[in-house]
């Protein structure tokens, strides 16, 4: 999937993407001369110092807003979707149907 990109050129630039192993989502965030790796938005907002009563603090904020529908909406169809099907193919074969016996 392609990284969500936040940018204020030459002060600010996050990229936020989704993994499919591991913590997800993931933003990348890059200061001059710093950047970090954030698995949340509180430590992410915090990293950024910059207040909610500025326009870019704004801006930031209404980026990040974004994102809290479509991830509680994937969690809940990837939970609807492994309770319909279960945990893969493996779970709707006949186990004995690829097997043959050699003797």
């Amino acid at each position: 999937m392609k990284p969500n990109r936040f940018e204020i050129p030459g002060s600010l630039l996050i990229e936020r993407s989704l993994r499919r192993e591991g913590p997800s989502p993931v933003y990348v965030a890059w200061k001059p001369h710093t950047s970090r790796l954030f698995y949340d938005q509180k430590p992410l907002l915090k990293f950024c110092k910059w207040p909610a009563s500025t326009a870019s603090g704004i801006a930031l904020r209404e980026w990040l807003s974004q994102f809290d529908d479509v991830t509680v909406q994937e969690q809940e169809s990837v939970a609807a979707r492994i309770k319909a099907e279960g945990f893969g193919p493996e779970s709707h074969e006949e186990p004995n149907s690829q097997t043959r016996t050699i003797i």
